[in-house]
């Protein structure tokens, strides 16, 4: 092939006149996929403290007996300190993912590792829960007032 040829060819092509510019308005509202994993973890984050929270008012507002208080309160407490040990966990994911310097190849492997592990850490996140559940659900059984008691059959069901 001859070069003239070939530079008529690409100065005949006119795919990169179709290229969209992107306006500094447009640039500052796009929204990365990173920037909306961090600001989902916000989300989740401020959510949780506003469910302590109302979880902790309503307690004190609540009429009931003390050790019903007290056993629900401390319930609660120490679902705060489970909490308060993965978010530090899910914190770390968050700090690493504004540096991360995503220009090369080891810095994505390593971004995706810590994605799975905090993957995993988020699943037993949600299964740590289980028995503070299963303990609410015993307290409540225990201490509501009832106008008839439950017999043993309706308490295990």
């Amino acid at each position: 092939m001859n070069i003239d040829d070939l530079k008529n060819t690409w100065n005949e092509d006119h795919s990169f006149d179709e290229t969209p510019e992107i306006s500094i308005e447009q640039k500052n509202r796009i929204h990365l996929p990173l920037e909306k994993i961090r600001k989902n973890m916000r989300m989740e984050f401020w959510s949780t403290v506003a469910i302590f929270v109302f979880a902790f008012a309503l307690i004190a507002v609540c009429a009931g007996s003390f050790k019903f208080k007290f056993y629900i309160t401390i319930l609660i407490g120490s679902m705060v300190f489970v909490t308060f040990f993965f978010y530090s966990q899910f914190f770390k994911l968050y700090k690493n993912m504004s540096e991360t310097m995503m220009k090369t190849y080891d810095s994505l492997q390593d971004l995706l590792h810590q994605f799975n592990l905090n993957k995993q850490y988020y699943l037993s996140f949600y299964l740590a829960f289980v028995p503070f559940l299963v303990c609410e659900l015993i307290i409540v059984l225990e201490f509501i007032p009832r106008p008839v008691p439950l017999s043993d059959t309706q308490i295990a069901i």
